[in-house]
């Protein structure tokens, strides 16, 4: 495992193809649909399918103020990839959530992640996209620059360096793990790339903690 420590707190490992050597792009495994969200207090279908399972049936969560359709019984091709990815990272997941990027056009924004997600492992399968990560230091957070001496510091809630970003290309069987104070310091996308006429599917595994 190719481990990348990221610079003002974070940390993202990524795995290459062994991790799921065999594991076919299958869509018709992901039972989906696409939920309705509120932008700017205005109703918008989201362009891409969703499908979500948890190995606990008093998980229930919700996905941009709405509840989601959460299944409990696995496909078992979903099972098989979680046994996987468990046992190569020696944790245990109690949710993942499947989304289907039908093209390039599909995509999703610069966010972060609910800081309950102890762990976040996401596998991709079907045609390679891009995945960027930019710093973005939480609001009130305080970096220390530093000045001609210790006295001098300055303190600001700015991120050290707000153009600094990460971009990897996620091949088919790869494998990213997001944990520590990444969700914190980082902000990650799926950018549009028109030219990409394949389908992907993402399947982030969770480690919820509530």
């Amino acid at each position: 495992m190719k481990n990348y420590y990221l610079e003002n707190k974070g940390n993202v490992s990524a795995i290459g193809r062994d991790a799921t050597a065999g594991m076919s792009y299958r869509r018709r495994e992901l039972l989906g649909y696409q939920p309705t969200l509120k932008v700017f207090g205005r109703e918008t279908v989201q362009s891409r399918k969703i499908a979500a399972y948890a190995t606990d049936k008093s998980l229930t969560l919700k996905y941009s103020g709405q509840e989601v359709d959460m299944k409990y019984e696995y496909p078992p091709l979903l099972r098989q990839i979680q046994d996987e990815v468990e046992k190569k990272l020696g944790v245990k997941f109690n949710h993942v959530m499947l989304n289907l990027y039908e093209d390039g056009h599909v995509y999703i924004g610069n966010h972060r992640d609910n800081l309950e997600n102890r762990v976040i492992a996401s596998v991709s399968l079907g045609t390679p996209r891009t995945f960027i990560m930019t710093h973005d230091a939480p609001k009130g957070s305080k970096t220390t620059r530093p000045g001609p001496s210790k006295k001098s510091r300055l303190e600001t809630s700015a991120p050290l360096n707000p153009t600094l970003k990460k971009r990897w290309t996620l091949e088919s069987g790869s494998l990213v793990v997001m944990q520590g104070d990444t969700q914190r310091f980082w902000k990650h996308e799926i950018p549009k790339e028109p030219k990409v006429k394949e389908g992907r599917i993402s399947l982030t595994f969770r480690q919820l903690v509530f």
